[in-house]
């Protein structure tokens, strides 16, 4: 796991650092970062707060701990694995632009698949708002058929058909977002969950590394070779399970990819109603002119629909191809 720590030094004062800590074979090691990004920031505030009502209003850690997980909920982390591999990735990127170190590949690579999950949830949330505006429109079709009496029976089966398709690509939408076995849900934590492996095992390496300067003035060198050689070995293991997510994110960006196909047919299905809307607008004549304006809305819906939709196409494929040389450089 991963934390924001503040530690207190021998004298009283405080240090603050983004801890990972994992378990090992009679206990446990840790390795450590020095925080700079706003994210720090906005948790030493967090921290301040929480602590702040702990003295002086006798909340227990408990309702604490439930404070803090609202708190990241609502600056957009969907539970506490997501943060954490967020803050060490963040500090990761920011502690490299201050070095003028390029980032590890590995991690510039999760780095832009996790950021372009989060692109793809934007575009599937734009769409349902879509959906959501659009959904008036069977109603308005079936108060215009009934004022046309018998001449508006085909406009009553247009809506239908087209209420049908808005119930199908809802549930789509549904499908894609919703619940722990979802597409997007297993995307975004097996991502998350490499970009956290990657970030770590960067830092068990680099702290493997300055076991060296340790070792050259030791007088006995057993402890500190067998702590860096510890250190290595864990940096391999966590490499090897951000490696093995990827078969799971390669798998559910094919599925997406596959899923999509659906939705077009839906879109397809959207066209065909349009353009029987279209046919009975002008059999209509002078009557036609309310269903004039339910085709424009038909129109603007599905473009809209159609940009979200290769947009969402294009993004997957990003996560493909990193995924891709992923495999290519582990």
């Amino acid at each position: 796991m991963s934390a924001y720590v503040k530690n207190r030094t021998k004298d009283g004062r405080f240090y603050w650092v983004l801890a990972v800590a994992w378990p090992i074979k009679g206990g446990y090691l840790s390795v450590r970062i020095k925080p700079h990004t706003p994210l720090f920031h906005e948790v030493q505030a967090l921290y301040a707060e929480l602590r702040k009502a702990e003295l002086e209003d006798n909340v227990s850690p408990a309702r604490s701990t439930e404070a803090l997980l609202e708190a990241l909920q609502a600056k957009g982390f969907e539970d506490y694995d997501a943060f954490m591999s967020a803050a060490l990735s963040l500090e990761l990127e920011e502690r490299s632009k201050r070095t003028n170190v390029p980032l590890d590949p590995r991690q510039l690579r999760f780095l832009t698949m996790s950021r372009t999950i989060a692109q793809i949830r934007d575009e599937t949330d734009e769409m349902t708002e879509i959906i959501k505006a659009i959904r008036t429109v069977p109603m308005n079709m079936r108060i215009l058929a009934s004022r046309l009496e018998n001449a508006g029976g085909p406009i009553s089966a247009i809506s239908v058909n087209y209420g049908s398709m808005l119930d199908e690509m809802a549930s789509w939408v549904r499908d894609f977002m919703d619940g722990k076995d979802s597409t997007y849900v297993r995307m975004r934590e097996t991502i998350e969950r490499g970009q956290f492996l990657v970030g770590a095992a960067i830092m068990q390496r680099e702290m493997s590394q300055l076991f060296e300067e340790d070792l050259k003035g030791a007088p006995d060198t057993t402890a500190l070779s067998e702590d860096k050689a510890t250190l290595q070995l864990e940096a391999d293991n966590f490499r090897k399970l951000a490696q093995e997510s990827l078969k799971v994110v390669e798998a559910e960006a094919t599925r997406l990819g596959r899923s999509v196909l659906d939705m077009k047919r839906y879109v397809t299905g959207l066209s065909s109603t349009r353009m029987m809307c279209k046919i009975e607008s002008a059999a209509l004549n002078g009557s036609g002119d309310s269903l004039s304006g339910i085709v424009d809305q038909l129109d603007a819906g599905q473009d809209e629909i159609e940009a979200r939709l290769a947009r969402i196409v294009e993004l997957n494929t990003i996560i493909q191809s990193n995924t891709a040389m992923l495999r290519a450089v582990t």
